[in-house]
């Protein structure tokens, strides 16, 4: 019985100090999971980590609003941000519209938008992180979803995107 005390006292230590790390160097966490209802929760996480961008943004995922460039828009100076989606939300005059407005909203570099086909998961790239989306970003939250910390390389998965397409 000692011996288990020891042990989960033991664990408890190492588990306060990922916390700490976590806490002191705002490490953002490997995964997240949003539940019903939990847009602005999920809203809030995915901007913290478009913030912490330092180089580059790369978003993949078909469906994009207003919101979402809006939500590029809150990168760094010097950040760039490329939006990889469909033909269809490509050649949408709303979309159209609201990314000539996010755009002069911006010092460069500018928002790059460029057509994918066929793509049916969605990530988003933050330097040389990787994030598999659950949802389509300007979604995250209004149904149950994750945000999981990929371990594969980001030029992998843009390599990939590059070759498919």
């Amino acid at each position: 019985m000692e011996h288990t005390i020891s042990d989960n006292t033991n664990r408890i230590k190492y588990l306060e100090q990922k916390v700490e790390l976590i806490v002191d160097t705002k490490l953002p966490p490997t995964e997240m999971v949003f539940y019903e209802g939990e847009n602005f929760k999920a809203y809030d996480f995915l901007c913290t980590l478009i913030e912490s961008a330092q180089k580059r943004i790369v978003l993949i995922d078909n469906y994009i609003d207003r919101k979402v460039l809006l939500m590029l828009n809150k990168r760094a100076k010097g950040v760039s941000a490329t939006v990889y989606t469909n033909h269809k939300t490509l050649s949408d005059p709303q979309i159209q519209l609201d990314f000539t407005e996010a755009n002069k909203k911006r010092e460069a570099p500018l928002i790059q938008m460029l057509e994918i086909k066929n793509d049916h998961d969605r990530f988003l790239i933050i330097d040389n992180t990787s994030y598999l989306l659950g949802p389509s970003i300007k979604d995250a939250g209004v149904n149950r979803c994750a945000v999981v910390k990929m371990i594969s390389a980001p030029d992998k998965i843009l390599k990939d995107l590059i070759l498919i397409h």
